[in-house]
């Protein structure tokens, strides 16, 4: 038997990773506006939203403005980190409540689109660059060769998936584009990381199929994260860091000299009916730090023992001394059929529940058992079941049997993981370890798998009759270790 397979049903549970909600991110920043006479100075002139970032703005040819960005809602977990977008039709004095995008075709294997760039092309249509990644083997939502990919609309609002890469470079992060049409000729920027002045340049005739062209330099400290504008002798471009410059071809740049007033992080501007400009860009507001919405949804999906998939629904815990009662890790679970229960092994961040003599951290973790009823509804959490004054995660091992719950996991010997904002305080050494509990939960006894220092990463467990086999991987190998059940 194994502590995995649930008869007549294989569950499987994709757990979403709650934002870790004690340490500065992206949903800190909001989108402000400033104005400008002349294109070059700018001074405040208000929000757009509060929640927001890396935005966009175009003035369409009806005389609406439509801005484009990154949304962080605070209180809406469904539209939070989407493409959302935002009409004005007074020149910017007044906006239309924020609304996420949506994109009809996107492909499952890609990790979602961020980083938005609105044109009008000169149909009417509306099309969308944006960059995205196609996802790990292990479907994680880490980029590894980001690229910038676009979508069609008749609304800016609902847009169709325009299939392959608009612009990639191997090798190298293409992200956040700019694109601006000048006479016949589409051309796109993308900073370059880590070279200030110096950004990707190709171009398109028909805004689809970009070729690379020489980068793009200008001599200042800023990057290329910004927006190209069109104007009356050519291109105008806005980059983070203050600056701003000019180009009659696309290629060859200008700095403008004499400028002041205020820009933001990667701004975006239109001009407006009445000859002024008007600038959205990323405004971080310090000292104010906002949560994330909190995700109490787990998505769980059921299969039938030919992996046929049968239905999914939401999958709730309720977590007593966890840091966050319903955050719990889907990376580094294990199931198990645990008498009457059906049981997921996690672990989550706990706070002060963790002895370290630093105090509390949310970086400290524990292992907790999950227990549904047949219906797989939460019934409760039993746990910490390990040691507290150690750091245990990766319990991706389990078994039941004879009333006994069998768990492996890693355990930190020495050190801990530091929580958000925390500096690791020396060397950590890790181990794996083997907990026995009873049919109450309480630890019997626990066995050291590696020595401590000898660390082991994503162990399991197996069960053949009074044998019970530890898989791992360690030192660039794998192992397997046999234990004898009394």
């Amino acid at each position: 038997m194994t502590g995995s397979l649930v008869p007549a049903l294989l569950l499987l549970a994709l757990l979403q990773q709650e934002p870790p909600r004690d340490r500065t991110g992206p949903w800190d920043g909001d989108i402000v506006l400033l104005e400008s006479t002349s294109g070059k100075n700018f001074r405040k002139a208000g929000k757009l939203v509060d929640g927001g970032g890396v935005p966009n703005l175009i003035r369409d040819m009806d005389g609406r403005l439509v801005a484009t960005f990154q949304w962080f809602p605070g209180r809406s977990h469904e539209d939070f980190d989407k493409i959302a977008v935002s009409f004005s039709k007074d020149d910017g004095k007044s906006w239309s409540d924020p609304k996420a995008i949506g994109i009809s075709g996107f492909p499952e294997k890609m990790i979602r689109p961020c980083d938005p760039t609105l044109v009008q092309l000169d149909d009417g249509r509306f099309r969308l660059y944006f960059t995205s990644d196609t996802r790990s083997k292990r479907g994680g939502n880490r980029w590894a060769s980001p690229s910038i990919h676009s979508a069609i609309s008749g609304d800016a609002i609902s847009f169709r998936y325009e299939s392959g890469e608009r612009f990639s470079v191997e090798g190298e992060w293409v992200i956040d584009c700019a694109v601006v049409k000048l006479g016949g000729r589409w051309h796109l920027y993308s900073p370059r990381r880590q070279k200030d002045g110096i950004g990707f340049h190709a171009v398109s005739e028909d805004g689809l199929r970009f070729e690379r062209v020489d980068d793009v330099v200008v001599k200042t400290r800023g990057s290329w994260l910004g927006c190209a504008v069109a104007i009356e002798k050519g291109i105008r471009f806005y980059g983070t860091g203050g600056w701003s410059a000019t180009s009659p071809d696309g290629s060859s740049w200008k700095l403008d000299r004499f400028v002041r007033g205020e820009r933001g992080v990667d701004p975006g501007v239109a001009r407006l009916s009445n000859g002024r400009w008007l600038m959205v860009s990323t405004a971080m507001d310090k000292g104010k730090r906002k949560q994330p919405p909190s995700r109490k949804k787990k998505s769980l999906r059921i299969f039938d023992l030919d992996l046929k998939p049968i239905e999914e629904r939401d999958l709730v815990a309720d977590i007593p001394g966890a840091a966050v009662r319903n955050q719990f890790w889907g990376l580094g679970t294990s199931q198990v059929k645990a008498g009457e229960y059906h049981g997921l092994l996690v672990h989550t961040p706990v706070g002060n529940m963790a002895k370290f003599s630093r105090g509390e951290s949310i970086g400290a973790r524990q292992i907790f058992l999950l227990r549904y009823d047949d219906d797989l509804n939460f019934v409760d959490a039993k746990g910490p079941l390990s040691e507290t004054n150690r750091d245990n995660f990766w319990c991706t091992g389990s078994v039941w049997s004879d009333g006994r719950l069998y768990v492996v996991y890693t355990s930190l010997a020495r050190g801990y993981c530091p929580g958000p904002g925390e500096k690791s305080q020396g060397p950590r050494s890790s181990n794996l370890r083997l907990g026995i509990f009873d049919e109450n939960f309480e630890e019997i006894e626990t066995v050291e798998i590696t020595q401590p220092g000898r660390g082991g990463s994503w162990p399991g467990l197996f069960q053949d009759g009074n044998r019970l086999y530890v898989s791992y991987s360690g030192g660039g190998r794998s192992h397997v270790r046999e234990l004898i059940l009394d």
